[in-house]
């Protein structure tokens, strides 16, 4: 009987951290074009109608239209020191692009589904009046689907930024890429 008992709370007891954990991450329709970072530090114009994550980080902009697995846009501050969490390495305020776009490749290679990731494009660019890089890749998931991702980074004081769009190359990628690029040339710091 007692070890009934135990289990039922543990059942209840995990149930219900489970639950909170959940409760934190709500989708919210966007409204409004204009989307502030909740911690407050940047902004950019995102597709209306996309759906937005809130809740999950104070340093992120996260948009879906479809659903996370079929396209996102990510728009992110990571401080130094958690720049790079899969490398374990940190980004420095005045790295030289060459440096930056060298590790974002190398994060983006330790994740095991980006394995056999191409990379199309690899530029330095203007971001927010900040001297970044663009990088565009392309990767073919275990079931053979094709995605591209094309992200914007650089860096500051404050630590990496970085703006993110992937989709599947075929049909939604080239749907919504002018849409991400509207995005980028509307980012601001805050």
């Amino acid at each position: 009987m007692m070890n009934v008992r135990f289990i039922m709370l543990l059942l209840v007891t995990t149930t219900m951290l489970i639950i909170a954990a959940c409760a934190r991450v709500t989708w919210m329709k966007v409204d409004e074009p204009n989307v502030i970072s909740p911690d407050k530090t940047f902004s950019a114009d995102v597709p209306v109608d996309w759906v937005q994550k809130v809740g999950e980080t104070d340093k992120q902009i996260y948009v879906t239209r479809d659903g996370p697995l079929i396209e996102f846009m990510e728009l992110k501050r990571a401080d130094h020191a958690d720049a790079f969490p899969e490398l374990k390495k940190e980004s420095q305020p005045d790295m030289l692009g060459t440096e930056l776009a060298e590790l974002v490749l190398a994060e983006l290679r330790s994740d095991e589904v980006m394995e056999n990731l191409e990379v199309i494009e690899n530029a330095p660019v203007d971001i927010a009046g900040k001297l970044g890089i663009v990088l565009h890749v392309k990767f073919r998931t275990e079931f053979g689907l094709q995605y591209e991702r094309r992200v914007y980074a650089f860096v500051n004081q404050e630590g990496l930024y970085t703006l993110t769009y992937q989709a599947p190359s075929l049909h939604y990628f080239p749907l919504h890429a002018d849409e991400f690029e509207r995005t980028v040339a509307t980012f601001k710091l805050r």
